[in-house]
């Protein structure tokens, strides 16, 4: 068994971050008589869970040598017999983070994000065609350009194309199933388990959903827990239950009605309308999101917005959010939100009053926040800014803080106020920038306190174990009641989404679909196995139980335009696209009718 990479005596002391991370298992090494460490031989397959914040990619950067120098002390020795070599040293000689494949959990790190797909990794059709990717649509598009689920495929492809060309197959994978849909879900398991089943391969898998993939139960693994500081073989852990699934977090006053059930009497509070077609980049081959007249949002109303990776949902997000150019407002795009007693179009509203009423978190926080800064001088800048009383704008975020488990007492309170942001963990940044988006809000007095908002969410819950999963439900829960915000969100995490929304809307390729869900259909056609066979399909197109139970689309039974089809052999030619369209039609004919040609799933 060849070592590839043993590591003793390890202390990570981030600075400024509030938590030390060591190794203290009992793994014996035969030539080492200091013993305990981490080994990694070639062909080992490890599992790496814990909770968010505790330092897992922390610990995958300190291994591939890119953790800054400052913060790690430790014995390091590469190939079995090489020196024992302090961490700086390790850093100017290892060559793991090159001769690596890493997926990153922001896939888009992963790549170089202004050089184009395919001139970054070059593969065929069928390449593409493995992880349900369309190398036409997307080969010439930067990652900046793409959806996170895309990066993230494209990053498995370009690992597994390009297998045969290492010398050295190691494989690290942080996350690599966030931002996966339902569909593109099997096929991209497809691919890891290649790896997982390669004996020439080492893998290193860090997450926190490993008790809910069934497929990862049947591999061999050598699984450690980060706990408390401490990494740890999980069997050395007596009584150990990771990953356990919790009660849902629901607050006692959280509406679990449908909305047609709650919401119909309520009045509307937000509209959006694209007029005709909006093409969201500047080329004839990227993404449109086609007219669309019908989304409406009620007061109280939580909207989830599902559907395949690259469908359009966060670029309705971002539309809603107010953040294109005010050319494409005036001319295609119409939203309109309740500030006063009717509503108004969100960009004629001065800047820091909309953004009072109207937050939004984005899908990449770690971009969003400013890498450089200080908690504190970040909250600093949001209080002068928006020019809440010093008291009262301190103790909501300690109330928030403290309630989003970013931290717990006086002196974690104290850290957390030190931290840079580049310290937050995955799942620490995500709960910030939510945090950072309720403060900004109009929160600090009563009247303010009643008037509708808005918060716009994408991918809230990525990064997150099970337990901070539910804290975030029960904050969003009583901030929503208590403030009067209604939530519009996007999520691939069916579970997470029926938790915090309760009404649905389905995106494809670009439509928002006609036929609305309520949570109760949601969850049966998520849970029904016969659900792609219904027996009365006037009730929803049966792409919605398709795409719920992640099954693609069976290509063989649609038809392609540029044959001049009638459509009449397309298993969705029964059913409307979306209110423009007045008569019933497949999506096949909507975009012919809209100029596209070809085959539209």
């Amino acid at each position: 068994m060849t070592e590839i990479l043993h590591i003793r005596l390890l202390e990570m002391i981030p600075r400024r971050s509030g938590f030390v991370l060591s190794i203290t298992n009992d793994e014996e090494h035969p030539h080492d008589k200091k013993g305990k460490g981490f080994v990694l031989n070639q062909g080992d397959k490890v599992l790496i869970t814990g909770g968010s914040g505790e330092g897992k990619s922390f610990f995958l950067k300190t291994l591939l040598g890119i953790a800054p120098a400052s913060m790690v002390n430790g014995e390091f020795r590469q190939g079995g017999s090489g020196p024992w070599l302090q961490y700086k040293d390790y850093i100017n000689q290892t060559n793991m983070y090159k001769s690596c494949r890493v997926v990153f959990q922001d896939a888009v790190n992963s790549l170089h994000p202004y050089r184009a797909i395919e001139a970054q990794c070059p593969g065929s059709d069928e390449d593409y065609r493995e992880l349900l990717l369309n190398k036409q649509y997307i080969a010439t598009r930067m990652p900046k350009d793409c959806s996170g689920g895309e990066c993230q495929r494209v990053s498995l492809m370009f690992a597994k194309r390009n297998h045969e060309k290492s010398k050295r197959r190691i494989l690290i994978l942080d996350e690599p199933l966030t931002d996966i849909d339902r569909i593109s879900f099997r096929a991209t398991v497809t691919a890891i388990e290649h790896f997982f089943d390669d004996p020439e391969w080492t893998v290193i898998l860090v997450t926190h959903k490993w008790k809910e993939w069934e497929w990862l139960k049947s591999k061999k693994l050598r699984h450690y827990k980060i706990d408390h500081g401490r990494l740890v073989k999980k069997e050395a852990v007596k009584d150990y239950k990771d990953c356990e699934i919790l009660p849902s977090g629901r607050s006692k006053n959280c509406p679990t009605l449908d909305d047609g059930d709650l919401f119909k009497q309520n009045p509307v509070i937000y509209r959006l309308k694209v007029d005709g077609s909006f093409s969201v980049y500047n080329s004839n081959k990227d993404f449109c999101l086609w007219e669309l007249d019908d989304l409406q949002l009620r007061n109280g109303q939580r909207l989830g917005l599902i559907g395949e990776s690259g469908s359009g949902k966060t670029t309705l997000l971002r539309i809603a959010g107010s953040l294109f150019s005010k050319s494409d407002y005036k001319s295609r795009l119409l939203s309109e939100f309740s500030f006063r007693d009717g509503l108004e179009p969100v960009i004629t509203q001065p800047m820091l009053p909309r953004c009072r009423r109207i937050q939004m978190v984005f899908q990449d926080t770690t971009g969003a926040l400013a890498p450089n800064e200080t908690v504190k001088k970040n909250l600093d800048r949001i209080q002068s800014r928006i020019k809440a009383p010093k008291n009262l704008f301190d103790k909501k975020f300690e109330e928030l803080g403290s309630d989003l488990n970013l931290f717990s007492g006086s002196k974690e309170l104290c850290e957390f106020r030190k931290k840079q942001m580049t310290l937050l963990s995955m799942g620490q940044a995500r709960r910030f920038s939510l945090l950072r988006a309720l403060l900004f809000m109009n929160i600090y007095d009563a009247a303010a306190a009643k008037e509708p908002k808005l918060l716009l969410l994408d991918e809230i819950s990525r990064g997150l174990d099970q337990e901070n999963e539910n804290l975030l439900v029960t904050v969003l829960d009583n901030f929503a009641i208590q403030y009067n915000t209604s939530i519009l969100a996007v999520s691939h995490d069916i579970g997470f989404i029926t938790r915090l929304c309760n009404s649905f809307r389905v995106m494809f390729k670009g439509f928002l679909l006609h036929e609305k869900l309520s949570k109760s259909e949601l969850i049966k056609l998520s849970s029904d196995e016969n659900a792609t066979e219904q027996e009365e399909p006037s009730l929803l197109n049966p792409y919605y139980g398709k795409f719920l139970q992640g099954v693609e689309p069976d290509h063989n039974m649609e038809r392609n335009l540029s044959n001049g089809d009638d459509y009449s052999g397309c298993i969705y030619a029964k059913y409307y696209v979306c209110d423009n369209i007045n008569r019933p039609g497949c999506i096949h004919a909507a975009l012919k009718e809209k100029g596209e040609v070809g085959i539209c799933m």
